[in-house]
């Protein structure tokens, strides 16, 4: 219910049903929890998720949010952001598939996708935005991604990747500095090449 919170003093370890959070806050008290492969994570309206630690292996979903995730999350499986507006304050990773259709994400600790980040249209706001094997991210015309820090990573999909029409732009971080160091393929001394 909006504005009620679901307190676990002794913390959830695992969930293998479903977690309905409606404008309302869910708190694990700092406890590590994971989101079980027949587990659902669902959150709606103005809400907060406060854990130690995320471990998604099913289904993870922010819907019509205004959303607060406070502590680290590691997608492995199914993450959903669909016409919301969500800041993660930890490190979020990703080895599944995240995908974030006409949202807001702010990666407020780092974002890196070892998996697949669909975005269309979208603004992903992150310190360092890093993509390593086989890792790619899927964009569409009026994507977004602004970066406080670095770009970099060792994945080498540009079968998968697909940013063309996207806009990538550094803003100001912690010291206005910002590198860029991405991974390709030698394909010799001919325009393929260049």
């Amino acid at each position: 219910d909006a504005g009620a919170t679901m307190l676990f003093t002794a913390g959830l370890a695992s969930n293998a049903g479903t977690i309905a959070v409606n404008g309302g806050s869910i708190d694990n008290t700092g406890h590590a929890l994971t989101n079980a492969p027949t587990g659902t994570i669902a959150v709606s309206g103005a809400s907060t998720v406060s854990t130690g630690g995320l471990a998604n292996l099913a289904n993870f979903n922010i819907l019509g949010a205004d959303a607060t995730v406070n502590g680290a999350v590691a997608n492995n499986s199914q993450m959903l952001i669909e016409t919301s507006t969500a800041r993660f304050f930890g490190a979020v990773s990703n080895t599944g598939t995240l995908t974030s259709n006409h949202s807001n994400v702010f990666f407020l600790a780092g974002f890196t996708n070892t998996g697949t980040y669909v975005t269309d249209p979208n603004t992903t706001t992150t310190t360092d935005l890093i993509n390593n094997d086989p890792g790619a991210v899927v964009a569409a015309a009026g994507d977004r991604f602004r970066v406080s820090n670095n770009v970099g990573g060792t994945t080498r999909n540009n079968t998968g990747w697909n940013t063309g029409a996207a806009i990538l732009e550094y803003i100001a971080g912690a010291d206005s500095a910002h590198s860029m160091e991405l991974s390709g393929i030698d394909l010799g001394a001919s325009h393929a090449g260049l």
